[in-house]
This record gives C-alpha cells, structure tokens and sequence, in this order.
C-alpha cells in the first residue's frame, strides 16, 4: 500500500511537472506568437509609411527643385538681363518689375518677386495674386538687410540658387493671414554677369505643397513636418504649427517627445515605437544640391506616424487571437495532459491489480504446488497399494491354487501314514504276505500321488516367486513374454472362476524382451481387471484374449481385446485421464488406466491406441519396446 502511495505521488508529480512544463510552452509560444504577429501586422504599416514618406519626399524635392530652377530661368531671362544691364542709363526699375510681373504669369506658386540692392532696400517687388501681378508702390518697399536669408544668400556663389527655411510670410512684422508657409530662393546678380549688383529674390508659397502633402495622409496614418530646431510645418494636432514663427516655443518636439527628437538627431532615417505610436522618420536636407562650409545648410524632418490608439487597438487584437491560440494550447494540451494522466493512473491501478493477481498467482501456485505434492504422495500411495492389492490377490490366488495339491499331498500322506500304524498291528499279529504287499501296493500309489501334488505346488511357487519378483525389482530383466503371461494368469485364475471369466492367449514363445517385467505384468493386470470390472458390467462374465506379434526387431505390438460392452464415444478421450471412472460408487479411484499409459510411456517405451465399439467390445493395442537400452 505505501508502495502505491509513493507511485501515486510520483505521478502526481511528473503530472504537475508536465503541467508547469505545458504552461511554460504556452506563455513561450504565446509570447513568441505576439511578438511574431504583431511584427507582421507592423510590416504592413511599415510599407505603408515607407510608400507615404517616399511620396512625400519625392513631391518635396520636386517643388524644391522646380522653385530653384524656375529661380536661374528668370535670371538668366533676357528681360531682366536688359533691365538690369550695369550700363543702362536711366531708371531700370520699371522695366524689371514689367519683367517680374510677366514672369509671375508663369505659375500659381510664386507669391512676390523681388530685386534687393547691396544694402538690403527692395527696388522692386511684385505681389502676385488671383488677379495677376501687382507692383509695389516705392512707399511700400522695404528693407531686408536684417532678414535671415539676405545674409545667407549674400555667401553664396555666382550661379548659386540660395533656399531659405520654410517659415511664414511675414510682412511689416506680422505672418500674413491665413498663413502662408514659404520658401524663398535667391541669386546674386553683378557678379561677373554685367548686371547690377544685388539678390534677385522670390518667394513661393507652399500652400498647395503642403495641401497634397495632407492629402496624401491615410486614416491610419498622419504626416508631420518638422524644420532643424524641431519645430512642426505640419502637424496632426494643426495648433502645435509654426511654433518658432509664432512664439510658442514649446510647440517642439524635443518638449513633446524627447525620446524621438534624439532618434532624429542621431540618425538620419529609421523606424520606432515612441509614445505608443510607429513613427517612421528621414531626414531631409532643403537644398541638397546648395552646400558651403562642407555641410548642409537647413535640413527639414519627414515623419510618418500611425495615429494615435492605433497600435493599441493592434496590441489589443494580437493579444486576443494570441490568448484565443494560448488557451487552444492549454485546452488541448490539457485535454492530452488529462488523457495521460487518466492513462497512467489506469496503468498504475492495472499494474497493481497485476501486483496483486500475481500475488494472488504465486499463493494458489504455491497451493497447486504442495495439492500437487500431496496428490503424487497419494498416486504414490494408491499405485503401492494397487501394488499391494494385486500382490494380495495373487498371494490369494497361489493359496487357493496350492490348497488343491497340498490338500492331495496331505492326504495320501495321512492314508500312507494309516496304512503304516495297520502294518504295525499286523507286523505283531502276524503279517501275512498279502498283507504286506498290498501296504507296498497302497503305499507306492499314495507317495506317487503326494509326489504329484507336490510337484504342482512347486511349479505354483515357482511361478509365484518370479511375478513377486518382477512386481518389486525395478531393473531391466530378460524375459519371455509368455511366460510372464502366463504367471500373471495363474494369480489371477481364482478372480477369473469367481467372474466366469475366460482368457486366451496366443503368444509366442520366442518373443524375449529386455524391459521392465513388473511394470509390464501390473500393465496387464490393470488391463484384465479393467476388463473384468467395466467391460463385462450387466454380463455373467465374458472373453478375453491376448495376442502378440513381433513387429521388427525392436518393437512388439500386444492386443488385449475383449468381447463386453464397449466405451461411449463420448468418453474416449477421457479414458486416460486421473480420476476418471465410471465406478466411483464401487469404489474405484480412475488412476488404473492413467497409470497403464504413464507406465507405457514412460518405462516400456511404447504407446497405446484404443478401439472400442459399443456392444461390441474393446481392444488395447500396446506398441512396446522390444529392447530398453539402459541409460
């Protein structure tokens, strides 16, 4: 029982071990899951801010790089080369602002035209609106000296097309309502151009820029605009714009999200999660092919960003299918961890029924074994006193065949012996010559008469002595066969009268064997008495014959068949089993014919085969060894 408590526990404990062991496999698998399917479900978004900021960019540079080159077109136009020819006496102002008004014409994103002296003063401008072009007025112009680009675009070279930031147009101070981003390019001219020395200016308005920017934006993601400092162009929230043009300067990213401001700082293009949201990011140099001092000059930020809740709504799905796949896998693996378990403890509680039966097995073997023991000790039992039996009928038989022939002896003794005491009377009265002889005479035929009774009682012991003999000594012997026939039927011979039974024999004589003789005579005997006692049942007595033919040189094949009733078919196969008998209320144990076949098989070497009929008698065909070689 504490065996099967500590198994118990044992399996109790591999089971939770197996338990801890599927939870840890759930928790890996789910978080190897998550992390896989929430990076797949990103790649999409991924692509889609990849694609979006190269849009972006790629709409950008090409304003950009239309603004420059509309820039040198009207440089290099011959309007203004004649209108601002160092040469040319004169006012040249109208004829440049004629050229600038005309040029206006060209596109809706230029805003102003200007031409700017050495010193910063605004000798032309043109206003470009709805309606077209619209000089301004001396009184209106301004001077730009301390303005940021005029002092950058002073630096650069002949030929250069200096870009400025994107701020807000600002005149007389104030950004111009509704704001209008701007991006301003300029040239010098008078270099080695023969032209007057200045800064041909203009300034486009990037309304429409940024409006197909916004455009571009999808309900997934926003696009934002920062300039070098941080500061938003474009905004998803639109009150953070133009922090730095409007004052308010913690309308900046590096206030709002620091975390991302150092990304932008550090790296020129990439990709993370800051603030619960996927940010996707480059770095963008205005004028890329403007460059002085070995670097660039203005830089703007690109960013595309998921929108806000987004990522938490694809956390929140992952998580879910991810917890559906989860308990799939515990549920399942519960399920299988519940079937093993079941099965284990069916093996466990199988196993220890199986401990028990075997115990159970080895008790009832152990049982088995000492019946078995104590059974042999009573077949020995039985065999000795069938043995015994047997030697007792043929000691009864021999007396009553010896009572005959020593009741003759005995009385021609006493008649001799008679006859004596009269010749002694007669001697002393005279004995008479007749007298005398016909005591001879008498006496002679009384002697040979007891000679011959005594004679027969010898043969009778003698006979007896060799089946007693043969009953008791065990080694191989050689004998005739019908001789030990014979000796058996002489012991038998008063059962044979009392049952009117009558035995033939056909044996011969020549037929010596070297066998076991006593095994042989009781195999017989069994045979006959069986005979007697079942073959002739409900019959006065009946026949019983005995032949034996020698069938080579090392078997001989004996017949005991007799004419009685026969065996039921049905009992066959029975007939040589221990303890089977039809007589068990006359007293019959069922071990003589499973001794006659143990004794057959086992010490003559031979077989039997049975034939028997109803009604029609029953024969035993013995196959024995002629000679039985010692071991």
């Amino acid at each position: 029982m504490r065996s099967s408590s500590l198994s118990r526990a044992a399996l109790r404990l591999r089971t939770a071990a197996l338990a801890t062991g599927l939870v840890a496999l759930a928790l890996v698998s789910a978080r190897f899951t998550y992390l896989e399917l929430f990076a797949l479900r990103l790649n999409h978004f991924e692509s889609e801010q990849n694609q979006l900021l190269t849009n972006a960019i790629v709409f950008f540079s090409g304003e950009i790089g239309y603004s420059r080159n509309l820039t040198k077109v009207l440089k290099h136009s011959e309007a203004l080369e004649e209108a601002l020819t160092s040469s040319q006496q004169g006012d040249f102002r109208p004829a440049l602002a004629e050229s600038f008004v005309r040029f206006a014409r060209v596109t809706e994103v230029i805003s102003q035209v200007r031409w700017l002296d050495p010193e910063g003063n605004e000798q032309v401008r043109v206003n470009v609106t709805a309606n077209g072009g619209k000089v301004v007025s001396d009184e209106e112009l301004q001077n730009k000296s301390g303005r940021y680009y005029f002092e950058e675009a002073r630096k650069i070279q002949a030929n250069e097309v200096y870009v400025s930031p994107i701020d807000l147009n600002v005149e007389h101070g104030q950004p111009v309502r509704p704001y209008q981003p701007t991006i301003r390019t300029l040239m010098r001219t008078g270099t080695d151009d023969r032209l007057r020395p200045g800064l041909l200016a203009i300034n486009f308005d990037l309304t429409p820029l940024f409006s197909r920017l916004r455009a571009l934006q999808t309900d997934s993601l926003d696009i934002e605009l920062l300039d070098q400092q941080g500061f938003w162009l474009i905004a998803a929230d639109s009150s953070k714009q133009w922090g730095r043009d409007l004052g308010r300067l913690q309308n900046n990213l590096e206030f709002f999200n620091p975390e991302l401001w150092r990304q932008l700082q550090s790296r020129g293009a990439d990709s993370l999660i800051a603030r619960d949201r996927l940010w996707r990011y480059q770095r963008f140099p205005i004028d890329a092919l403007q460059t002085w001092d070995g670097k660039d000059k203005e830089s703007l930020y690109f960013l595309i960003a998921t929108k806000p809740g987004l990522l938490g709504e694809i956390r929140q799905q992952t998580l879910s299918s991810v917890a559906v796949l989860g308990l799939g896998i515990l549920l399942l693996g519960g399920l299988a961890l519940r079937q093993l378990y079941a099965a284990d403890l069916r093996g466990l509680r199988l196993n220890q029924i199986l401990q028990r039966e075997k115990q159970e097995l080895k008790e009832a073997y152990e049982s088995l074994h000492q019946a078995l023991q104590r059974q042999q000790l009573l077949q020995n039992e039985l065999v000795e006193s069938r043995k015994l039996s047997s030697l007792g009928m043929m000691v009864a038989g021999v007396a009553h065949e010896l009572n005959t022939p020593n009741g003759g002896a005995l009385m021609s003794v006493t008649s001799v012996h008679q006859a004596l005491s009269t010749l002694g009377q007669q001697v002393r009265q005279r004995l008479s010559k007749n007298e005398l002889q016909h005591f001879m005479d008498y006496s002679e035929q009384g002697l040979a008469l007891a000679e011959k009774n005594l004679n027969r009682m010898s043969k009778l012991i003698h006979s007896f002595k060799r089946l007693a003999v043969d009953r008791t000594d065990e080694d191989l012997h050689e004998f005739a066969l019908a001789q030990l026939v014979e000796d058996l039927l002489i012991s038998l011979k008063p059962k044979l009268k009392k049952t009117a039974t009558k035995v033939e024999t056909d044996i011969d004589a020549q037929i010596i064997l070297i066998s076991y003789p006593g095994y042989l005579s009781q195999v017989l005997q069994n045979l006959i008495d069986n005979a007697i006692s079942h073959g002739f049942s409900g019959q006065s007595g009946g026949n019983i014959r005995i032949s034996a033919t020698q069938q080579n040189n090392s078997e001989v094949h004996l017949r005991i068949s007799d004419d009685g009733v026969g065996i039921d078919p049905q009992k066959i196969d029975k007939i040589f089993d221990p303890f089977f008998t039809t007589g068990r209320q006359a007293g019959h144990s069922g071990l003589g014919l499973h001794l006659v076949n143990q004794w057959v098989g086992q010490f003559l070497q031979g077989y039997i085969k049975l034939d028997s009929t109803v009604s029609q008698g029953t024969t035993f065909n013995l196959y024995i060894a002629k000679v039985i070689a010692k071991d």
